[in-house]
Parts: C-alpha cells; structure tokens; sequence
C-alpha cells in the first residue's frame, strides 16, 4: 500500500479543488483502514485534514445513494455474520440485489452474477444457520489444506475460463479481474454459508 500510495498524485489541484480519480479513492480507503492516522500517507497524498474532508466530500457527491445503502447493508451483514446474528442473511440479500443492477448497469457482468449467486447463499446461509436446519447449531469448523488447496485450484480454473468466455463474448469492463474476484467470492460466501473458517 504505501508504494502505491506514494504514487498517487495529490488530490488537490491548483485552484485547490478536489481531483478524485476512482482508482485515488479506492486507494484513499486503504489507507483510512490499514493507518488512519499516519502523517506519512497525508503527505504522499498531498493532504492535509481540510483537504481530506474536502475529498470525502468529493467521494460522496460522486457516489449514488443505492450504492451507499447497498454498501451499508454489506457492513451490517459482515458485522452480524462475524456475531453469528443470522440476521446478517437478510442485509445480504438487500444489498446483492442492488449490486445486481449497478454492477450490470457498469457491463461487470460476472460480478452482477455472482450477487444473484449471493441472494441465493443468502437464501441458503439463513436457512442453514436456524437450529432446526443442521439437526442442531451448525457449528464453526476449519477445512484441512489439501480442500483449500482443491478448492483455490478450481478458482483458478474456473476465473481462466470463464474469463476467456468474458473476453471473446462480451464488452466487459474487465474479464479476468472479474473472472477471478466472482469465483473466489463465491467459494468465501459458500465457506461462511457453512461456517467454515479460514
């Protein structure tokens, strides 16, 4: 991170306005999460705490309400899941059906498909964490490193296909990035679904 940071040119411009560009912001976030107080990153940015809040201002009137809330709902399901609440399952649902729209609106095909994948996990996560379901609680439990190992082989070959399928047949934005991030996905939710940890 701090290499990349270090790259980024200032957000402020010379008439002191703010120039976000998306991959600034993405890496603007990093930051906040990994060292939120760090003068050296404020200084590679070429901020300063009014100018930060000024580019926070920037982010916000650039992002869409149904892409907060979508957002929102993503934290609330990541909190109750790490609780175990198995009310995280319904905050899920609500955002992946919002992503659906603004991923396929953005032609990320593969990402707008794996939220209607998501919905159905959801759908699947709620069911299999009621007592009842399991035959008792479903219990946390860890994989040996030969079915993580299996499992991330089959991400691998399923992102290469699938993105070469992207790539020849479709306008996408960004087929094996994408490729790769719904497969890999897709195994994590599943993995949560049944409360493997790893």
């Amino acid at each position: 991170i701090h290499a990349r940071v270090e790259a980024q040119t200032p957000l402020i411009g010379a008439e002191r306005r703010v120039e976000l560009h998306a991959e600034t912001a993405v890496h603007l976030h990093l930051v906040l999460i990994v060292e939120p107080r760090h003068p050296e990153h404020d200084l590679a940015l070429g901020l300063d705490h009014a100018d930060f809040i000024a580019a926070m201002a920037g982010v916000a009137a650039t992002t869409s309400p149904w892409e907060v809330a979508a957002g929102v709902l993503a934290v609330i399901y990541l909190l109750l899941a790490i609780r175990e609440h198995p009310g995280c399952w319904p905050a899920a649902i609500l955002s992946s059906l919002i992503y659906v729209v603004l991923l396929g609106e953005q032609q990320l095909y593969m990402e707008a498909a794996l939220q209607v994948f998501y919905v159905a996990m959801a759908v699947y996560g709620w069911w299999a964490w009621q007592p009842a379901a399991a035959g008792g609680a479903l219990l946390v439990h860890v994989w040996p490193w030969r079915w993580h190992a299996g499992a991330l082989l089959l991400v691998g070959l399923l992102s290469l296909a699938s993105g070469r399928l992207l790539a020849i047949n479709t306008a996408a934005a960004l087929p094996w990035l994408d490729s790769f991030i719904s497969w890999a996905s897709l195994l994590a939710t599943w993995m949560v679904a049944r409360k493997v940890l790893e």
